[in-house]
């Protein structure tokens, strides 16, 4: 219950901080180009914790969860097998984590990597159903 009332008074507030630039700062950590990011944070624990704390100190009062492609199709295209439910709740568990009770964690969804029908091979329905696997 209390973190319905930190979100009600955050967005009293005219002006909310979030977090920024998430990919770049694992590349400037070291993800190299044509990995998994959500795999690579899961895989590199401590450096996404630093990532967090370094938000919170600039002053982020939300942070996003490093789950922006953690869909199955997605995590297919770089040949990742896991769950995906699994990997976006494990790694919104780090962010939580890492932030405490101070600071907002969100989650980020982002594309399958497919068009949809008819400009693409994916039903509407099976990316619906990948998103909610996601969120579940």
């Amino acid at each position: 219950m209390a973190e319905i009332s930190n979100i009600k008074s955050l967005l009293k507030k005219k002006i909310i901080v979030l977090d920024g630039a998430f990919g770049t700062e694992l590349q400037k950590k070291g993800m190299s180009g044509g990995v998994c990011p959500e795999q690579w944070c899961l895989d590199n624990p401590e450096i996404i914790r630093e990532l967090y704390s370094s938000y919170q100190k600039a002053g982020a009062q939300i942070v996003y969860t490093c789950t922006f492609g953690a869909n199955r199709f997605k995590l297919k295209q770089y040949g990742v097998k896991k769950n995906s439910y699994q990997i976006n709740y494990e790694l919104a568990r780090l962010a939580k984590q890492a932030c405490g009770k101070n600071t907002l964690v969100a989650g980020d969804i982002g594309p399958t990597g497919l068009f949809i029908e008819p400009f693409g091979p994916l039903a509407f329905e099976e990316a619906v159903d990948a998103f909610k696997e996601q969120v579940h």
